[in-house]
Parts: structure tokens; C-alpha cells; sequence
């Protein structure tokens, strides 16, 4: 082998060590698989900065808001017995994000660290009656007190209840379509006007629903149709 070839098979195999490293599809496949086992350690190594490779590229880190959704993308051509194969996880979690996945596994640490490192707890969403989706949202309608509390309390919620009104009617209806009166109530021990202000199906107030042995059947009539 010559030089000029060693020097070659070297920079293929460098470039690709790289490709694998930095694959966002295999990296955000462990990410789910993280996220799904509740290993934080692993997850803490995924969402840090961009690491530097023995060949000075940096790893970027993933990002957890488009983690999924890039994947995603990428494999949106596979067949799905082999995406299936390949990604197990992902394909579990298909059309849904880091921090929806670790509220419905109930994986509070995990939650935590995806919102330090910036994921969204809602979304805006005009296809939806509500308005809204995301990861408060699936806290709420599971009924898991300390994960809505800990959500409630974000600055970004903060502040949504302070200028957008219907983001409490978003809340009321998620609560009472889960028919869960702990999240009603946990929803009004960080917020000092749900009661009152909040609105589901059109005119009920969260006043309007019974709290602590189950919330009225008559959310369920006024949701009909």
C-alpha cells in the first residue's frame, strides 16, 4: 500500500467516524431510547454542547425541540418495516417531541433537563379546537400533579397566562376532556385565576366543575358534537 493510499483509507475511515458521531438520526434514536429508560446520565451527554473529536470536528449537541422532527425528516423515505428495524424508539414516538415523550413516561429528571436546555412546554396551534398542544398539555390530561406544577411555574407559561387569555380556556377544556379533577385543582394552585377566568365548552367556568371526586359529567354533554 502506498502512502498516498494509506493516507486515504485513513481520511475515509475519519470522515466516517465522523458520519456516525454526528448522525442525528441514530443520536435522537438514543435520545427516545434515553428518555423511555430514564437514564439521565446519557441523556445529560446527548443535549451537551458540541464535543471535539480527536479529529477537531465538533459534535453538535442535539437540540431538543427539532431532536425528533429532524430524525424524522431523514428517514421519511425509509420503508416502514425497516425503519421499524433500525429505529425501534423512534419509531414508538413517531409525531411527538423529547419533552412530550418524558411527560408520558412520567420521567420528572428528564423533564427538567429538556426544559433547561430549552424545549417549548407548549405550542400554539390553530388546527387544534383548543389552540394549543405539547408537553403541559399531556401533563394535564395524565393527571401528574408535581409535572404540571413544575411546568405551570415556567416563565414562558407565566406569561402566557398574563397576555393571552385563551391559554387558560386551552387549559380548562385539556382538564375537563380528561375528565381529572387533580389536574383542575393543581391547574388552580398556580394560578390564582383559573377559576373564574378560565372557559371550556363555550360558557362553563372551572367553578363550574366539581373538584375532588371526579370533575361533572356535564363537561361531557357540553363536549358533545
Amino acid at each position: 500500500m502506498t502512502v498516498r493510499q494509506a493516507f486515504q483509507r485513513c481520511s475515509a475511515w475519519a470522515q466516517s467516524l465522523r458520519d456516525r458521531r454526528s448522525d442525528a438520526v441514530l443520536r435522537a434514536e438514543a435520545l427516545a431510547q434515553a428518555i423511555e429508560n430514564k437514564d439521565i446520565q446519557k441523556m445529560q451527554v446527548l443535549l451537551s454542547p458540541g464535543l471535539k473529536t480527536i479529529f477537531n470536528n465538533d459534535i453538535a449537541a442535539l437540540t431538543p425541540d427539532a431532536a425528533f422532527k429532524t430524525a424524522f425528516e431523514k428517514t421519511g423515505k425509509l420503508d416502514a418495516t425497516i425503519f421499524r428495524k433500525r429505529y425501534p424508539y423512534l419509531y414508538k414516538n413517531q409525531k411527538t417531541t423529547p419533552i412530550s415523550l418524558a411527560v408520558i413516561t412520567g420521567f420528572h429528571e428528564g423533564v427538567k433537563l429538556l426544559v433547561e436546555k430549552g424545549a417549548k412546554i407548549f405550542e400554539e396551534n390553530p388546527k387544534v379546537k383548543s389552540g394549543y398542544t405539547g408537553a403541559l398539555g399531556a401533563a394535564i390530561f395524565r393527571g401528574d400533579a408535581e409535572m404540571i406544577t413544575l411546568l405551570m411555574n415556567h416563565e414562558s407559561v407565566q406569561n402566557e397566562l398574563n397576555t393571552k387569555p385563551a391559554f387558560r380556556n386551552y387549559l380548562l377544556h385539556t382538564a375537563a376532556s380528561a375528565d381529572n379533577a387533580l389536574s383542575l385543582q393543581t391547574i388552580a394552585a398556580c394560578d390564582a385565576d383559573f377559576m373564574e377566568k378560565a372557559r371550556a365548552y363555550d360558557t362553563m367556568k372551572a367553578s363550574d366543575f366539581k373538584l375532588g371526586t371526579g370533575i361533572s359529567r356535564k363537561a361531557r354533554t357540553f363536549g358533545a358534537g
